[in-house]
């Protein structure tokens, strides 16, 4: 957001989800692919912006602001579905050579964080929080019942008009059914 500027932009390899936006919004916008040259490498992405007071207003009492990076307090109540869409914007799940399951989430805002770890705590769900050196801070689900726990409340009451990102679905239901097999023959 810059001022009453809103842009969402996503990987190209996720544009479908831009597409499921677009749709959403009455096709009353168009998304565009763009380019962008780092280190001498062109990363594309899928992006669609329009402008609106308005909207623009209710996003930052929501706590969504330039720089929302560094500086989110999100105002509403965090759910599953919110959860989900953080999962698939910063974090990943993924499953190692060794075969542990780990859920990752990285933001530079301390204190939203410490507001989706409140969140996992209500939830009963166990983590670990880390800051890296770089100022940046880290919240990690490693633990194989804690991991499965997530996938299911992340992904169970999903539906064809939810918003998620495609690759990361198809991840976490890898995982899951890794996990569900390693927990069943423990």
């Amino acid at each position: 957001i810059t001022s009453n500027r809103i842009e969402l932009s996503l990987k190209e390899v996720d544009g479908e989800l831009i597409d499921k936006i677009v749709t959403f919004l009455g096709n009353c916008i168009n998304s565009r692919v763009k380019s962008k040259n780092l280190n001498n490498k062109i990363f594309y992405s899928k992006a669609i912006s329009f402008r609106s007071k308005e909207i623009s207003e209710i996003l930052y009492s929501y706590g969504i602001t330039p720089r929302k990076s560094f500086t989110l307090d999100y105002k509403l109540p965090i759910t599953w579905d919110f959860m989900r869409g953080v999962i698939d914007g910063d974090g990943s799940i993924f499953k190692t050579s060794q075969g542990r399951c780990i859920i990752h989430l990285i933001s530079c805002s301390e204190i939203f964080i410490d507001q989706i770890a409140s969140f996992l705590t209500i939830n009963n769900i166990q983590y670990r929080k880390n800051v890296d050196k770089v100022k940046y801070f880290q919240l990690r689900i490693s633990k194989s019942t804690e991991v499965l726990k997530t996938i299911n409340n992340l992904y169970d009451n999903t539906h064809i008009n939810s918003l998620y990102l495609q690759r990361k679905y198809v991840t976490a239901h890898l995982v899951r059914n890794y996990l569900e097999c390693k927990l069943s023959n423990s």
